[in-house]
């Protein structure tokens, strides 16, 4: 401890580090150890995205940050992580991006898919045992089974929320294997189906 004037300053010895650390700014800044998981927004892309063409990289780049916005896709830490730190997405946002991609591909709007993304997000989480969970805890196991490649899954959307309560879920949204049959609404002459299997067969490593 040294004396200086009236203040009193302390010196510290700096701690010991290990002779193999690798000192990046990432281990210098606390903040970036914490977001060092996840995929960056560009990282997402290049994994969703058609084509690796810059051109087509770029637009799901925008595509993903307008979905961020709308809350379609949950960044790790929330949407707004403040000035100068960028958004970092969990692994399964690529599957639920990708699902997104392809019903934008044919023109569904964003209300449309924020729908679709937030029954998609319930079958990421295993449901309880509950008897009335039963139908959930199928969409879970159907879900993973998708993601795994395992077997064929398909994904069918039959118009706006409670038009079935034969469904999976509120949002009119079932997961179903090929020996299924899925049932259109009375009031409805079509629905949306979509080949997971195939969607997940295209992501990029």
């Amino acid at each position: 401890m040294q004396q200086i004037g009236a203040l009193t300053h302390r010196r510290y010895e700096p701690l010991p580090l290990p002779e193999n650390l690798l000192l990046t700014k990432d281990t210098l800044c606390p903040y970036s150890l914490q977001m060092a998981d996840g995929l960056t927004v560009k990282q997402l892309a290049k994994r969703i995205a058609p084509s690796a063409e810059r051109e087509e990289v770029e637009r799901t780049i925008r595509q993903l940050r307008h979905w961020t916005a709308s809350r379609a896709l949950i960044p790790v830490g929330g949407v707004h992580t403040g000035p100068g730190r960028h958004r970092r997405y969990a692994e399964d946002q690529v599957y639920i991006g990708a699902v997104l991609a392809e019903m934008a591909s044919y023109g569904l709007p964003i209300g449309m898919l924020w729908l679709v993304s937030m029954t998609l997000h319930s079958f990421l989480t295993p449901p309880s045992e509950h008897p009335k969970m039963a139908g959930l805890r199928e969409a879970h196991k159907l879900w993973n089974q998708a993601v795994a490649g395992h077997g064929r899954v398909y994904l069918g959307f039959c118009g706006k929320v409670g038009d079935d309560p034969e469904h999976i879920s509120d949002g009119g949204l079932r997961l179903f294997d090929p020996e299924d049959v899925l049932a259109v609404p009375r009031d409805k002459a079509s629905a949306f189906v979509v080949d997971l299997t195939k969607v997940f067969a295209r992501l990029k490593a």
